[in-house]
């Protein structure tokens, strides 16, 4: 882009399909599509495997990050030169870990996000990072961007890591439960308007067992843009300038510096 004062994000709601190859196949397709209208595309929580706990499942189709679901992710970002944050099932060491690979336009994986606390039925299954080791900010152009993983973005202290860290956007892939809608409302609209930065949740799909409604939020807590039930793209732009100005307009980040850092 070369107005570095904005960044343009794709946030992919899909369907969860119990296919690697052909997740892997969708998520090319899908990059090679809106690249162009995209400066970082996101997609939704264990995009690689879907969100199934079937341990046997899981156990089987679990990658480093060095395999080839993220090497082949690698190449389509840096054909399409676009940033790409792919959740993915990670294995590291024989135990596995619901993981972020963040992928620069060059094709290079500039971090690793590991989920640090777990829906209880992940638990056994699904090991958690460390919290304190996994509450990154990764700079993309001119902006800071910290990730979320679904459960996490239930607790403020971890969005306010990120804030206290200067990032002016969190992402939060997810798979968020249908009857938590409100939940998932209420609760990403609060960790935007307590940092005053953007949010964008990024929700999956299967039948009734997630809410969607994939959003983009501003930094004063209201929604911008979001996505009912049905699998597409939604397209919401960061800018520096409404940034600024929210956080002037209604300080409730600088207030809490103020009061409270010391």
């Amino acid at each position: 882009m070369n107005d570095n004062s904005f960044l343009r994000f794709g946030a992919v709601q899909s369907n969860h399909i119990m296919n690697v190859s052909e997740n892997l196949n969708r998520a090319k397709q899908i990059v090679n599509d809106i690249s162009d209208k995209c400066d970082v595309i996101v997609f939704p929580e264990l995009y690689s495997t879907g969100y199934f706990m079937n341990e046997q499942y899981l156990n089987s189709n679990a990658e480093t990050i060095d395999g080839h679901f993220i090497s082949e992710i690698k190449k389509n970002a840096k054909i399409n030169d676009v940033f790409i944050f792919m959740p993915f099932l990670e294995r590291k060491k024989d135990i596995l870990y619901n993981s972020v690979a963040i992928i620069s336009n060059n094709g290079e994986v500039i971090g690793v996000k590991r989920k640090s606390i777990n829906w209880k039925p992940e638990n056994g299954i699904i090991n958690e990072g460390v919290l304190n080791e996994n509450l990154e900010v990764y700079q993309i152009n001119d902006f800071k961007i910290g990730v979320l993983i679904c459960y996490e973005a239930s607790f403020p202290e971890n969005a306010r890591e990120l804030a206290l860290k200067k990032c002016d956007a969190i992402l939060i892939p997810s798979f968020w439960s249908d009857s938590a809608l409100n939940h998932w409302v209420i609760q990403l609209c609060a960790r935007a308007l307590d940092n005053n930065v953007y949010v964008l949740g990024v929700n999956g799909l299967l039948d009734n067992s997630s809410c969607g409604n994939t959003m983009g939020i501003l930094p004063d807590g209201n929604i911008d843009v979001s996505l009912e039930k049905n699998e597409g793209i939604l397209y919401f732009n960061i800018n520096s300038e409404k940034l600024h100005e929210i956080q002037r307009k209604i300080p409730y980040f600088t207030d809490y510096l103020e009061y409270f850092e010391s």
